[in-house]
């Protein structure tokens, strides 16, 4: 399978799209190969920050145990 054949443009359409014709067409691929491209959701923020306080917790919890055996994590 070609490039073409995937993309289902030709190499000399795609040379002639200026860049927002370009990024327009190619958009719904971003999402799979650069995916910082992707609109981030409530849910993926509120998602992380849930993550970031879980571990968080565990992190502490790892410090009460190494600090009931005498060892100081930073």
């Amino acid at each position: 399978m070609t490039i073409e054949q995937l993309l289902e443009c030709s190499a000399e359409k795609l040379e002639a799209m200026s860049d927002s014709e370009l990024n327009s067409y190619l958009s719904p691929y971003f999402n799979i190969t650069r995916p910082e491209l992707q609109v981030k959701t409530e849910h993926t923020i509120k998602g992380s920050k849930q993550a970031n306080m879980e571990l968080n917790i565990k992190l502490n919890q790892a410090r009460a145990i190494a600090k009931s055996f005498g060892i100081e994590l930073p």
